[in-house]
């Protein structure tokens, strides 16, 4: 297996990584330099140690010239390897779950895996992750405060095995489709949320023409014979500036409620300003059952108005440029 250069580190921390923690949820970045075994199509097995492990940065690609990063492997690369056409790889880190993320459903979220990903955790399948992503529960196999062995099987075969080629005029013919992109090529995220009732999804509807910020949420977990209210939180600058909840509920999978905001500070191309939300879910006692990480978002509102661009009320002009001629 291969050895790092001196002074590169491949240990993850999770003090020293990206994350965002709440009350009841958490997320914390798997990125960076992740261990890297290319395979053939037959080996689905998890490689032995000695059997030809390198390093491989996530996210990135390993067909060579579609990235600035190289993986770094064993002499036996040099002599057996061709990256290029190489069809599946597994990857591999070790991950520490926060001891206080026990009693919480413990997530693996991959965005943009090409094209499949198994996941395993300490050698037990966890489930599968399709292009563009998802995420995988590994709530059975999670051990909170432990130290535990992440493993991912990507498979990058393209979705249509062939394509056809027009060689000449009256010659067509059909040639093996190839990926440009495989590997794990967008983030990966360790995360947490509550086992019962909370939110699935967030989305922020800022309103220039109704003067207030709508909010919809998707829920999961919920008591139909119980009753719910939202809260929702706007900061700048680490203050709280605006605050509204919404009317109390019966449980459903989808609510959206409105709050009248009459003097923003609107977003716009000359003064791009972002504010910093989230929503708390709320029993009828008033205790909080889940509160979504920070989202980022700026207040604007754009519409087609007769033959006019409008952003915030104001006349906007766009022009599409040819990059290609």
């Amino acid at each position: 297996d291969a050895t790092l250069p001196a002074g590169v580190v491949a240990a993850w921390d999770v003090a020293s990584a990206w994350q965002q923690q709440t009350a009841t949820r958490g997320k914390i970045c798997l990125n960076g330099l992740w261990r890297f075994h290319p395979v053939d199509l037959k080996q689905t097995e998890l490689p032995a140690a000695g059997t030809g492990w390198g390093y491989h940065k996530v996210p990135g690609t390993w067909t060579p010239g579609n990235s600035c990063m190289t993986p770094l492997g064993p002499d036996i690369w040099e002599d057996r390897l061709d990256l290029s056409k190489m069809d599946a790889a597994w990857y591999q880190r070790r991950i520490s779950i926060p001891a206080g993320w026990a009693g919480r459903r413990v997530l693996i979220n991959l965005d943009n895996p090409k094209q499949t990903a198994r996941v395993l955790v300490d050698g037990q399948e966890s489930g599968r992750i399709l292009w563009p992503g998802g995420k995988v529960d590994i709530t059975r196999l999670a051990r909170p405060g432990t130290e535990q062995e992440l493993s991912v099987y990507v498979l990058a075969l393209p979705l249509e095995p062939e394509q056809i080629r027009i060689a000449r005029e009256d010659l067509i013919e059909k040639v093996r489709s190839e990926t440009r992109f495989k590997g794990l090529c967008g983030d990966c995220y360790l995360e947490s949320e509550p086992r019962g009732a909370r939110f699935e999804d967030v989305f922020f509807k800022p309103s220039v023409r109704r003067g207030g910020l709508g909010v919809a949420c998707e829920l999961t977990g919920l008591d139909p014979a119980q009753r719910y209210r939202l809260r929702a939180s706007v900061a700048a600058g680490g203050k709280t500036v605006k605050a509204f909840t919404s009317a109390a509920f019966a449980g459903a999978d989808r609510q959206e409620f409105f709050g009248p905001w009459a003097d923003p500070k609107l977003w716009d191309l000359d003064q791009p300003h972002l504010y910093t939300a989230s929503v708390e879910l709320l029993d009828s006692a008033g205790k909080v059952l889940d509160v979504t990480t920070p989202t980022e978002f700026g207040f604007r509102e754009f519409w087609i108005q007769g033959k006019d661009f409008m952003l915030n009320g104001k006349r906007i002009h766009l022009r599409c440029l040819d990059y290609f001629n």
